[in-house]
């Protein structure tokens, strides 16, 4: 009698840790982050890079264009001084609108230019952004990473609210959710040892040959 009393207690004390052992183990909530991509595209030193170089060449391509209207007018006043019909006028009168062509033709090429260079730009900053995000994701053990556009609605007209709006995926959150911070962090050390290591590369490349060290 004593023997079964002793088997069932053991019984009953090892029925809880069977029980365990089949249920299945608890899901946890899924963890979300989120990244302000404004605010990456402002501070990220790789966008403001490539931001500058951008509007160092549109400034010198408007004062290019400004040449251009400072010597069409020249040449305007200067065929409508000469009499109608004359040979010297019909000359003034090609070379305005030679250089009229020319003018509109290095516009439009700047424009392309610009328009490119600056969807290379981004394209590259995107890039960079997906890849640390991932890293930083991943480390973290996040389940998803939204795209965020944390910035006031302060547009006039109301295709510009409904675009600043419709930009935003997170409404609220709480904190300790936004990952933006950690990742322009890392997103800068990396650019930034990245430039230094190509910098002591190139200073360390020998000096190219000139003609003159060559024929010797």
């Amino acid at each position: 009698m004593l023997s079964r009393l002793v088997v069932l207690a053991a019984f009953m004390a090892a029925a809880p840790l069977l029980h365990a052992a089949d249920a299945p183990a608890p899901v946890r909530p899924p963890k979300i982050g989120y990244v302000d991509i404004v605010r990456v595209l402002k501070e990220y030193h790789r966008s403001s890079e490539f931001e500058s170089e951008a509007n160092r060449k549109r400034q010198d391509a408007m004062r290019k264009n400004e040449g251009f209207v400072a010597e069409l007018e020249h040449l305007k006043t200067e065929a409508e001084r000469l009499p109608m019909g004359t040979p010297e006028r019909l000359e003034k009168q090609k070379e305005l609108q030679d250089l009229y062509k020319k003018g509109g033709e290095y516009a439009q090429a700047q424009f392309q230019g610009l328009d490119t260079m600056m969807g290379t730009g981004l394209r590259e900053v995107y890039t960079d952004l997906a890849t640390m995000v991932q890293t930083v994701a991943r480390e973290g053990d996040y389940d998803f990473v939204l795209q965020e556009q944390n910035r006031t609605v302060d547009g006039k007209r109301r295709d510009e609210v409904m675009s600043q709006v419709m930009g935003r995926v997170v409404l609220y959150a709480k904190d300790g959710y936004d990952l933006t911070g950690e990742v322009i962090k890392r997103l800068n050390a990396a650019y930034d040892a990245k430039k230094k290591a190509d910098a002591a590369k190139d200073a360390a490349a020998p000096a190219p040959q000139t003609d003159e060290k060559r024929t010797k």
